[in-house]
């Protein structure tokens, strides 16, 4: 089967488990949604957050390198298992220390318990995490995708049975660590004889990989850090019903990048690395992908800001405006943030790690900044401050990060992305005064019509502008579906 073939297989797959993770994520937050407090989810946006550290410290980028170095021994992979085993033990029991303090911190007794006990994932994705990054070095996307679905399905079991017996953030937390040990066993049980792990570690195996994935790993550290910062300030300073409020609207507001990223993104890193001495190749895919994630991310994105006082009625049950606009304002963001993601395949398949974690670098001092300032204001302020400084910083990322990982033009850059936002704002505008101007108090009526107009203005300007593309794009998904 050819490269091309492989991606196309792997796309199917991909796309198909992120339409049905999505679907029963959103579910699964519909229900918990109405069986638990929304302090719950405050406190789970908390733990999450430290887990995230902890997450990427484990990792330390081992698993990016692997994806960027084709040829590895078997010495080698087991000393990165056994290390990363190690790094483990060390993070869990520094969490452990620290739940005290961060209790403190948030005035939150119940973290004491709550982030040891989250801890404990720490060792079950050490068990299996490397699996699965073979599994993805090896374009296995359709058992990648296999284990994601049924892993969502069954989670939602206990999540919602616990819930229902009273057991609080605890039905977060339990349903957390089902799905985590369920997906790491099943990459176990599949790859555990055709990629054997032997008892043997010798630090000096790991050098080339740690100095790929060290660099990485500060990237993505300072990354999470500038993307959780809101949630430490909105936690602290507004309380955890406010915070978990936040939390809600902003994990929807993710949920369509969460969806249509990694359809791409999965795919994109192995792929990118496999043509990584092909300059022209790499920016010719890069710039696609970006393309295609405009043209698909940008609609639902701004869809959702429009329509979202009627979205968090139906799915949450309630009817709150400071919610709607805090998912208003970060819809956008992420609109803009999705297409900035794919840089990430880009920086593995180059091995330039250093490039990416400069530039988190800068956004370190910068992005704290507009974040406390948005905050003094209130929880709207905050999501608005995010989405100015993503506007703001969206042609210094193209000069201080993309250029020097790939050489592309300024106006080729933009012209892959911005015709389609503003196309999306033309037919924001014209569907939100279309609502005004009819005046319907039925939510459920307000997001049909909203959505069917969104739909017909985007698609007609499409027609009319860059059908090119479109019509190019259809040919590649029919293509791709007769080669199921």
């Amino acid at each position: 089967m050819s490269l091309k073939e492989q991606a196309y297989r792997g796309a199917q797959w991909t796309t198909f488990s992120s339409v049905c993770n999505a679907v029963v994520q959103l579910l699964r937050v519909a229900i918990l949604a109405r069986l638990l407090e929304k302090s719950d989810f405050g406190l789970m946006a908390i733990v999450m957050m430290i887990m995230g550290f902890m997450a990427l410290f484990s990792d330390m980028g081992i698993g990016s390198a692997i994806l960027h170095r084709q040829n590895i021994s078997q010495k080698e992979y087991s000393s990165l298992y056994w290390l990363n085993f190690l790094i483990s033990l060390i993070l869990f029991l520094s969490v452990c220390i620290l739940s005290v303090p961060i209790s403190v911190f948030y005035d939150e007794h119940g973290l004491i318990v709550l982030i040891p006990v989250m801890a404990s994932n720490l060792f079950i994705t050490a068990f299996g995490r490397q699996y699965s990054v073979f599994a993805q070095k090896k374009l296995q996307f359709k058992f990648i995708s296999i284990v994601e679905i049924i892993t969502n399905i069954v989670s939602l079991i206990p999540a919602v049975v616990l819930a229902l017996k009273g057991f609080g953030v605890y039905a977060l937390i339990y349903s957390t660590l089902f799905a985590s040990l369920f997906s790491n066993i099943c990459f176990f049980l599949k790859f555990q004889k055709t990629h054997k792990i032997c008892f043997h570690f010798q630090f000096s195996d790991t050098k080339p990989f740690l100095q790929i994935g060290l660099y990485q790993t500060g990237s993505q550290i300072l990354n999470y850090f500038n993307t959780q910062l809101d949630v430490i300030i909105i936690g602290k300073f507004l309380g955890m019903d406010t915070l978990g409020l936040y939390n809600l609207a902003k994990n929807l507001a993710m949920r369509p990048m969460q969806i249509i990223n990694p359809i791409l993104t999965k795919l994109s890193a192995p792929l990118l690395a496999k043509v990584q001495s092909d300059a022209n190749s790499l920016k010719r895919n890069y710039l696609k992908i970006i393309n295609i994630l405009s043209f698909i991310n940008f609609p639902i994105h701004l869809l959702m800001a429009v329509l979202s006082l009627p979205i968090i009625n139906i799915l949450y049950g309630m009817n709150n405006n400071t919610m709607a606009i805090v998912l208003s304002l970060l819809s956008v963001y992420y609109a803009l943030r999705s297409i900035g993601n794919p840089v990430g395949g880009l920086v593995i398949a180059t091995g330039k790690t250093h490039i990416e974690f400069y530039w988190n670098v800068i956004m370190i001092f910068v992005f704290p900044v507009f974040v406390s300032i948005g905050s003094l204001f209130s929880v709207e302020g905050a999501a608005f401050s995010q989405l100015l400084l993503m506007v703001l910083a969206y042609i210094p990322s193209w000069y201080f990060l993309v250029r020097k990982l790939v050489t592309i033009p300024l106006k080729e850059y933009v012209m892959k992305s911005v015709p389609y936002l503003l196309f999306c704002i033309v037919s924001g505008l014209i569907t939100y005064l279309l609502l005004k101007v009819i005046s319907i108090d039925i939510h459920i009526l307000n997001l049909f019509i909203g959505t069917c107009a969104f739909i017909t203005i985007y698609c007609l300007e499409i027609y009319l502008f860059n059908r090119k593309f479109a019509i190019e794009l259809w040919k590649e998904f029919i293509f791709s579906i007769r080669k199921i």
